[in-house]
């Protein structure tokens, strides 16, 4: 109970602290917001040939919705009007 305390409790909360904070630092706050949003679905990705996870139809629904929202997000910070007049 002790080694699974100190690796899902410790050591998992401070790698996962410290790598999300490497990663605002590098890709700044938005894209690594938007990235994290991809977690649940590499999570269900890594599941399914892992666990013999099924994807039922309201899984697939909401990885649909994830994947959309992330893209569309990417998409708006690409042809930001507000990003065009900084760099005209």
């Amino acid at each position: 109970m002790l080694v699974f305390t100190a690796l899902q409790g410790i050591g998992t909360g401070l790698i996962s602290t410290v790598c999300y904070g490497y990663a605002v630092r590098t890709l700044g706050g938005h894209l690594a917001a938007a990235s994290g949003a991809m977690s649940p679905v590499l999570t269900a990705l890594a599941a399914m040939p892992l666990l013999a996870e099924p994807i039922t139809a309201g899984l697939a629904t909401a990885l649909t919705l994830i994947v959309t929202g992330v893209a569309g997000f990417h998409l708006t910070q690409r042809v930001s009007p507000r990003r065009q007049r900084a760099y005209a």
